[in-house]
């Protein structure tokens, strides 16, 4: 995660953070350290660099659970394993096992990035989320940043062409952190 996460950041930061016009909402309900859930929804290709973006700004790198799927691609996969992503195998009962790495990213004091929707909304209508965050919460303890991201979807998104342009109008909101309890009766719950 040392190189291939700074490397990638360096070279997209400018063209995310002067490419799009910003609206930026409850930065300071992400803390600066600390283990944390991010819970965001999902409408573009573009989200996981514009929450990175976001966590840049408050001094985080990212972990995000994405779908297995991505690993398989060579350049792709390639820098997500280098940046210490997490893969999720989706619809199979290996997804368990993604909540486990991410578990062990949370004990480690990082922000761990989980789109609850588990894929992108094609009719930006929001989509009933699975389960996985609020496992994730419970087994851990760690409290859960809830994210909103709208814009992202005007340049690129699933089923459209992309519309690469400058100054669209991006808009994160940051809410506050929900505490959650750990779920004691969990074998994987221990104090982080």
């Amino acid at each position: 995660m040392e190189l291939a996460y700074p490397v990638v950041a360096g070279a997209l930061r400018p063209l995310l953070r002067h490419g799009m016009r910003w609206a930026l909402e409850g930065e300071d309900h992400l803390p600066r350290s600390g283990p944390i859930i991010v819970a965001a929804n999902h409408i573009s290709y573009l989200d996981p660099l514009a929450i990175a973006l976001v966590a840049d700004r408050r001094g985080r790198r990212v972990r995000y659970l994405a779908k297995r799927e991505l690993f398989d691609r060579k350049v792709l996969g390639g820098f997500l394993r280098a940046a210490g992503q997490i893969p999720v195998a989706r619809g199979t009962s290996d997804a368990a096992a993604a909540l486990d790495e991410a578990i062990g990213a949370l004990r480690t004091g990082q922000c761990v990035v989980v789109f609850p929707e588990g894929t992108i909304s094609t009719d930006l209508e929001p989509m009933a989320g699975h389960t996985g965050t609020a496992r994730l919460a419970a087994l851990s303890g760690v409290p859960v940043v809830p994210l909103g991201i709208w814009g992202t979807h005007r340049v690129l998104t699933k089923g459209r062409s992309p519309r690469w342009r400058a100054g669209v109008a991006t808009n994160v909101v940051i809410g506050e952190p929900i505490p959650v309890a750990p779920d004691r009766s969990e074998e994987h719950t221990s104090e982080l």
